[in-house]
């Protein structure tokens, strides 16, 4: 369903204070073991996400980032090795820059099932029952702390404490013309893009209402309007209806994005600019147009966190500013 935000004149910066919650997944068919890992990880401060089957896990997987999965062996529908086989595959392609840690679990695993398992990407393995001093000493290894740090960083990076007065870090852009402006300060930004009403269009396939509101927040913070679409119907309406200062698409779109570009070729005679592609082929927040599709403008890394939505409308709002000096 179409949500529209309206801009705010207020140029007071979004304060955030998010204290990161560790994620662990654990795919498991046994019930009984199922509630006995989630209750000791919990203890543990982690925010337990349950599978069933590999094939339930598979989807986890490629859907969030997790400081520690525990995966069983023999499940129905996808074992476990086939889960972790197929993801480390699709991991290569779609999300080189991080690599999940995977323990696998079993109460029947012989040598030969272990060594497999780590042949096929499993960090480590554990013999059932798992128990409270096994996750604990899991936790505590080097190579655990470090996926906590990395988690962490890219935490801090994507969801941080905005503060206006920083909020041009130019890193993660290769814009020259942008980087010459920086001596407009964010404030002033924020009010010529209320000003000027300038119009976001966010594409992503799936979504909750809670995270549509805090994105819109974002949004209007910087004194753009914004509008949340999720599937390819009502995406095609929105495309048609207008020229969009900046379209935001996740990858999920993109024959979406190929097939209005032939409509368009056909019915407008201007192209639709500023449309970047959200991919998991990038590390988070990085910018790279050198291997952007056709359909696309840009590339980002995904996921895209608010710090870096706003930043790059901010240096969006620069950008259209000096194209109307220019024009």
């Amino acid at each position: 369903q179409e949500q529209v935000s309206e801009p705010v004149t207020s140029t007071k910066p979004i304060e955030e204070v998010v204290e990161r919650k560790r994620k662990a997944l654990v795919i498991e068919d046994s019930a009984i073991v199922l509630k006995m890992l989630t209750r000791s990880l919990t203890k543990l401060g982690f925010e337990v996400t349950q599978a069933e089957n590999g094939l339930e896990g598979l989807n986890e997987l490629k859907t969030s980032l997790f400081d520690l999965t525990l995966c069983d062996f023999l499940m129905p529908v996808m074992d476990g090795l086939d889960c972790i086989q197929q993801y480390r595959e699709w991991e290569k392609t779609h999300r080189s820059w991080f690599t999940q840690r995977i323990i696998g679990i079993s109460a029947h695993a012989c040598k030969a099932d272990v060594d497999k398992g780590m042949q096929l990407g499993m960090n480590d393995y554990k013999d059932k029952p798992v128990t409270l001093k096994d996750l604990e000493a899991l936790i505590n290894t080097e190579e655990q702390q470090t996926v906590f740090k990395m988690l962490d960083k890219i935490e801090e990076h994507e969801v941080g404490t905005f503060n206006a007065s920083i909020a041009f870090n130019y890193g993660d852009f290769n814009d020259e013309e942008a980087k010459n402006h920086t001596n407009m300060d964010a404030s002033e930004r924020v009010q010529r893009a209320v000003s000027s009403s300038l119009a976001c269009l966010l594409l992503t396939p799936v979504s909750t209402d809670a995270h549509d509101r805090r994105v819109q927040e974002a949004i209007r913070g910087v004194g753009w309007q914004s509008t949340c679409i999720h599937s390819d119907l009502e995406a095609w309406n929105m495309l048609k209806m207008r020229t969009w200062d900046v379209i935001l698409a996740d990858e999920a779109f993109g024959p979406l994005m190929e097939e209005f570009r032939r409509w368009e070729f056909e019915h407008r005679g201007q192209r639709q600019c500023n449309v970047i592609e959200i991919s998991e082929q990038l590390v988070p927040g990085a910018s790279d147009p050198t291997i952007k599709k056709p359909a696309f403008d840009d590339v980002i890394g995904k996921p895209l966190g608010l710090k870096t939505l706003r930043n790059l409308l901010l240096t969006k709002a620069g950008e259209l500013e000096l194209m109307k000096k220019v024009g």
